[in-house]
């Protein structure tokens, strides 16, 4: 159910909340305000627009959003599509779609760049007044519109659609405009205004058109104007706003305050008595049962009930800062340190005791079992003498302080007289005099106590507590029990408990023993000044930071051990109505005969009734609002996916509930990281660190000042990534390259060991009988063990040396990722790095693998038809990257069609190690190519380089096993040695041969030729004939 403000308070009695510059503002002129649909408040202002929470501000303007055109913005309008419009001085029309802005393009229909106001109309056109003229915007455009001409340099300052669908247009200087039907009609001062400058309107719950102009207020009703007298015509401020909350109470903002009418009454509340800044421009009710107001001056604001009455110099108190409320039938008396006041409906009277201001420092007030009405003060004892106040006791007439802290009277009639300099007694036999109590003298009194069995407490200030029984007087101490010997308050329940605040919490004397409790078992805070029980077996705490409300019940029970945190508990602060939280030490508070209780704070007197607590029902509503990792904000959607390694984690976010903000609690929990919900306080953020790779959702929720809780969760997934190197398939694939190295070197040298054993061993049998032959056998079988150790050592060092060294290339740059070493521009020039290698890595392992196969079960050559052009291109694919890096040029001469029959793996593997040699002995800016013909039954294939060539002697070697030592190329790339091998040794199996010619500096070409061996014929067109390709 919406509410709305008490209309039977004073305005007074309501909390005025504000918000400035020091808050988070961009500026303190608000000149509109809006709440949207999806809960944010959005204020207009002269330094740019500001999204508002109800705890906290973000801004947009020219440095946050360099497309805004200006700063300086007059009002708001959301459309039906949720879309923020915004009218700003000289920079036209605004429309804000999410976090995005978009200027409406002026054109000849537009009247004006400066923009007063916004209406849609129920078609969803966007009616724009400005100071020249009025606009129309449809489809993202200004349009035009016929009547909109007579309108023409007007200056134009509201816009207003009622329920009929008729558009009122207020105006400086020109009255009241209406459009209806496409036809404007015209009001002036001649129709009933009492002025031509119109500043608001606003239709309500009757229909009537009430009309705010710059001398008062109108009201329109069948299409007759009569003006609204305020204060019989006294009042003549600008009217720039007009409300009607649920209640039907209107609410006028104008230039020197709010007016609030209702049952024909006008009321004002300056909001800025003193400094005369009273000038407000709009308001907005939102149903919790807050106004809100945003100012010319002073920033916003919000008037808004609370759970508490209060009376302090608005209302008449002498003194803002009360000592001491003592209840009387129907009325309370309220101690200030500026006099004394007698409230009943109201602050009746104002008593002054002397013309010292010592003497009008309240500090107790008591009524004895005579009726005699006694003040204690800060010069001495008055009393009630008829209708005014006259001195009883002072400084030299036996007391030895001025300075009264509390008077009791016992079940003797006696009164009991603390000050700060010991205690003193009155008896009634000797009613003229006082005598000191010997064992308390110069003991500084902070309180005193008559109990039901007539003793008589005394707390004391560094002296512990004294209880006087039976003419004696004991003390109490650290020994007894009391965990502090600065006491103060004491109070005696409805079971004969005694109950003793202290700064090291309260003290419970119960079954003849001293118990303590202190914030370890929940309560809210340490320092309790006075105990309160109210009808419902509640006790009330004052404390230094407002008060504190919890069951007595539940607070014994954390005596005898049934529990041992205090659960159900309530702390009342300024968020609930209160003038001020602070309530200081020496004040003393009450219990009026009605049950309301009544709380002296340093800014008046706060009363409440505990059976008529007010509770807010609306629910907060949660949002995320920002997910960031590492400081990088990812935009909200489905799921946020985090890059692999991040580290640290926040998570934003917030509640709508705008009564109480800062007393709003939140609880949140990470699903697959948290055990449990974690409290979070009112604070709106959580972080997490070095969360593992995984999948994750994120869940908020909240409660409200009043324990009610949000109806759903927010609730945001996300994705940790991991690193390559993290993922089981990556590690199972290096394992699998490792091993199957090692098994391929083991199964070759064991076939090297067993073919030369056999053939050993028939060569013994052979030459048994020629010796000479014999030791030429064994000759020739060391000689080929040593090359087949010399193979073995060169074969493990390209495995341990040439396959590794990658591998450790790849494993450096994936710990460069995951220690975050490098920012995302080495990243990408590291990852052509990361690329290069695992081609190279394959490309070798390739190498490797065919070598050992021929090695250990001989070259089995199996010829098919292949598409030359097609293949030489497919290589050329795998090498274009790395040429590109050194701006090679690799030219592909086949023709398209040409045609050959080979072995497709062989021919590949041959051509692949030439380009790649190619690319890799030729310099920046080189040029490779590939060109093949046919001629005499054979296929001659050549690549071609103008690389750094090769030198005459080396040329003889460079087909050898093992007999060249591989050189690195021109930009330092590396080789196994063995791809020239293979060539060679692949080409001689298919019946061909393979050379090099070249010259050093000049470049290189190697020549393939393979014979025809039943090659088909190119096919090109009708014609068949063998391919020559230049």
């Amino acid at each position: 159910m919406l509410q709305a403000l008490d209309t039977a308070k004073a305005l007074s009695q309501f909390t005025l909340d504000k918000w400035q510059m020091e808050d988070g503002l961009p500026s303190n002129a608000i000149m509109a305000q809006l709440k949207a649909r999806n809960g944010y408040f959005w204020l207009a202002t002269y330094d740019g627009l500001s999204r508002f929470d109800g705890y906290r501000f973000k801004n947009y303007n020219q440095r946050t959003h360099p497309q805004i055109p200006t700063n300086s913005f007059f009002d708001l309008l959301e459309d039906k599509a949720g879309n923020l419009w915004i009218a700003t001085n000289g920079g036209g029309v605004l429309k804000m779609t999410g976090e995005t802005f978009t200027v409406i393009p002026a054109n000849e229909y537009a009247p004006n760049q400066s923009v007063t106001s916004l209406a849609e109309d129920k078609e969803g056109q966007i009616w724009v007044g400005t100071r020249g003229g009025l606009g129309l915007i449809k489809n993202g455009e200004f349009v035009s519109f016929p009547e909109l001409d007579r309108l023409r340099n007007q200056q134009i300052f509201c816009l207003y659609f009622d329920t009929k669908g008729s558009l009122w247009i207020g105006t400086v200087g020109d009255g009241l405009w209406e459009l209806q039907n496409g036809l404007l009609r015209h009001y002036s001062n001649m129709q009933g205004l009492s002025n031509n400058s119109v500043r608001s309107l606003y239709e309500d719950n009757k229909g009537r058109l009430w009309i705010g102009t710059e001398e008062g207020i109108n009201l329109m009703q069948y299409g007759r104007i009569r003006e609204i007298p305020v204060f019989g015509n006294s009042f003549a401020a600008f009217i720039n706003d007009i409300h009607q909350d649920t209640y039907g109470t209107y609410w006028f903002a104008t230039s020197d305050g709010l007016l609030r009418y209702v049952k024909g009454e006008f009321e004002l509340l300056q909001t800025d008595p003193d400094g005369g800044a009273n000038e407000l421009q709009q308001l907005y009710s939102d149903g919790e049962g807050s106004l809100w107001i945003g100012t010319y001056y002073k920033g916003l604001l919000r008037l808004r009930d609370g759970k508490f009455s209060n009376y302090s110099r608005a209302e008449g108190l002498p003194n803002e800062v009360v000592n001491i409320v003592w209840p009387e039938k129907d009325a309370v008396w309220v101690g200030t340190n500026g006099g004394l006041a007698f409230i009943r409906q109201g602050v009746e009277h104002v008593y002054l005791m002397d013309d010292h201001s010592a003497a009008n420092r309240i500090r107790d007030v008591f009524r004895d079992s005579r009726g005699v009405l006694w003040v204690g003060t800060n010069d001495g004892i008055f009393k009630l003498k008829g209708q005014k106040f006259e001195r009883a006791f002072r400084k030299g007439s036996g007391l030895s302080s001025d300075k009264i802290r509390r008077i009791v009277e016992d079940n003797k009639g006696r009164l009991w007289i603390g000050t700060r300099n010991g205690l003193f007694v009155r008896n009634p036999d000797k009613p003229e005099e006082v005598a000191v109590v010997d064992e308390l003298s110069g003991v500084f009194i902070l309180s005193l106590f008559p109990d039901s069995k007539g003793n008589i407490w005394v707390a004391t200030n560094g002296k512990g507590l004294y209880c006087y029984k039976g003419g004696l007087f004991r003390q109490y101490s650290a020994e007894d029990g009391l965990s502090s010997n600065v006491l103060f308050g004491i109070w005696e329940d409805r079971e004969g408990n005694i109950w003793v605040g202290s700064n090291d919490g309260l003290h419970i004397y119960n079954n003849n023993k001293w118990h303590s409790i202190n914030e370890k078992q929940g309560l809210f805070v340490n320092t309790i000044f006075q105990i309160i029980e109210d009808s419902q077996d509640q006790l009330w705490l004052t404390t230094n930071r407002g008060v504190f409300m919890a069951k007595r019940k539940e607070l014994l029970s954390l005596l005898d051990g049934k529990n041992s945190q205090l659960k159900a508990f309530k702390q009342f602060t300024a968020s609930d109505g209160m003038r001020s939280s602070e309530i200081t030490a020496v004040s003393l508070s009450t219990a009026s005969s009605n049950g309301r209780l009544w709380f002296a704070t340093l800014n008046g007197v706060s009363a409440i009734d505990p059976k008529r607590i007010s509770t807010n029902r609306h629910r907060p509503v949660v949002k995320i609002e920002k997910v960031a990792g590492d400081k990088y904000e990812y935009p909200l959607n489905e799921q946020v996916r985090f890059a692999a390694g991040t580290k640290q984690y926040e998570i934003q976010y917030t509640g709508f509930s705008y009564y109480a903000p800062k007393a709003t609690s939140f609880y949140y929990l990470l699903e697959g990281f948290d055990k449990e919900w974690q409290e979070a306080g009112n604070r709106r953020v959580a972080y997490y660190t070095n969360l593992p790779a995984g999948n994750y959702t994120f869940k908020v929720r909240a409660t409200n000042e009043d324990g009610i809780w949000s109806r759903e969760e927010a609730s945001q997934g996300f994705v940790q990534e991991a690193y390559l190197y993290e993922n089981a398939w990556f590690r199972a694939i290096i394992i699998a390259l490792v091993l199957l190295a090692i098994v391929l070197l083991y199964a070759w040298r064991t076939r090297q060991l067993r073919l030369e054993n056999l053939k050993l061993e028939r060569l013994v049998n052979e030459r048994t009988d020629d010796i000479t032959n014999q030791k030429e056998a064994i000759e020739y079988q060391k000689e080929e063990l040593s090359k087949l150790n010399q193979l073995k050592d060169k074969l493990l060092s390209v495995l341990s040396h040439d396959l590794r060294q990658p591998f450790s290339s790849i494993s450096g740059l994936l710990a460069l990722l995951r220690e975050r070493q490098i920012d995302q521009h080495e990243f990408q020039e590291f990852s052509k790095e990361l690329n290069q290698q695992v081609k190279w890595q394959v490309h070798m392992l390739d190498n490797v693998l065919l070598w050992t196969r021929n090695q250990l079960k001989g070259l089995e050559v199996m010829p098919v038809s292949l598409n030359l052009y097609q293949l030489a291109e497919e290589i050329l694919m795998l090498y274009r990257t790395q040429a590109s890096s050194k701006n090679i040029t690799i030219e592909n001469n086949i023709l398209h069609d040409t045609t050959i029959v080979a072995d497709a793996d062989i021919l590949h593997l041959i051509l692949r190690n030439l380009v790649g040699n190619a690319v890799k002995f030729t310099q920046l800016n080189g040029m490779i190519s590939i060109s093949a013909s046919f001629m005499s039954g054979y296929y001659r294939i050549e690549v071609t380089d103008n690389g750094i060539g090769i030198e005459r002697e080396k040329l003889e070697k460079l087909f050898d096993s093992f007999q060249h030592i591989p050189e690195r190329g021109t930009s330092n790339e590396k080789g196994s040695g063995l791809g020239l091998t293979l060539c060679r040794e692949f080409i001689e199996a298919c019946g061909g041969r393979i050379w090099a010619e070249s010259k050093a500096g000049i470049g290189s070409n190697f020549i393939i030729i393979l014979p025809e061996k039943g090659s088909i014929i190119t096919r090109t067109g009708q014609n068949k004939q063998h391919a020559v390709i230049y």
